[in-house]
């Protein structure tokens, strides 16, 4: 057994199977973090979870030369945390292998009824809000080609935290919202439901857009972790035992939504 302890980084702002902490011990559960019990176990590390905001571990941000690893990572506070590899940090962290397949399923918000006529097939001259540290970002808009996108300047993309991007919204601070859907959250198909206790009267326009290629953990380029990590990941894999892992989440968090599929 190393004696080092490994930190890694959580948000449970999505109250989500994935992860989230119960609300009778006060302990964080979830999908993942039976999966680090287990891949820890396996290659014999002592690993522990840490809540702090995903910021910390990567960063949405519209400046050229922004970096996009968090300063918990890069600062060494947290070994690991969980990302996908998508072109904006692709080139800024090591990572384990996929073990969860999610498209980040992203919409435009905007108020009911839609009052200022947002085209979200042409987003020209519109000002944007997003969520800081999520990865329904500009990137992901650009990458899918939306037109407008190349053109957007600086102070027209806004970012916020739940709350204030609402609210800048219904106040036309911002012409629409991006974000995921996130059904745990009530951000889903239907509206914008409820988002950190505030009620929204929001309602989603134009196409879905993927952001997310499956979840991985990053971590510094110069880390050790990584190796360890996938080592054991694949001889759960190999196994059996992650299989079985993924059936019992469906149980044990199932509650909180459905556990993302499983790539074996």
């Amino acid at each position: 057994m190393d004696d080092r302890t490994y930190s890694f980084l959580v948000d449970v702002v999505c109250n989500c199977s994935f992860y989230y902490q119960d609300e009778h011990d006060h302990k964080v559960k979830g999908f993942f973090v039976d999966l680090l019990d287990e891949v820890c176990r396996e290659a014999g590390k002592k690993c522990v979870v840490q809540q702090q905001p995903y910021r910390q571990c990567y960063v949405s941000g519209t400046d050229e030369g922004v970096q996009p690893v968090g300063v918990g990572i890069l600062s060494r506070q947290f070994d690991g945390c969980v990302v996908s590899k998508t072109s904006g940090i692709a080139n800024s962290m090591s990572f384990t292998d996929k073990f969860q397949d999610i498209k980040g399923q992203s919409r435009f918000f905007v108020p009911v009824g839609n009052p200022w006529n947002f085209n979200p097939d042409d987003i020209s001259g519109k000002t944007i809000g997003f969520i800081n540290g999520w990865y329904s970002d500009p990137r992901c808009l650009l990458e899918n080609k939306l037109k407008g996108t190349e053109t957007l300047k600086r102070e027209q993309m806004r970012f916020f935290d739940h709350g204030q991007l609402w609210s800048n919204l219904q106040n036309n601070v911002i012409d629409a919202a991006f974000v995921l859907l996130m059904p745990e959250n009530g951000v889903d198909d239907k509206d914008a439901g409820m988002l950190g206790g505030t009620e929204t009267g929001l309602e989603p326009i134009g196409d879905v857009i993927n952001c997310l290629d499956g979840l991985q953990v990053g971590a510094r380029k110069d880390s050790d972790m990584v190796d360890w990590f996938n080592g054991a990941l694949r001889k759960l894999k190999q196994s059996g035992k992650f299989a079985k892992l993924c059936r019992k989440a469906q149980i044990d968090h199932g509650a909180r939504g459905p556990v993302i599929d499983c790539i074996f």
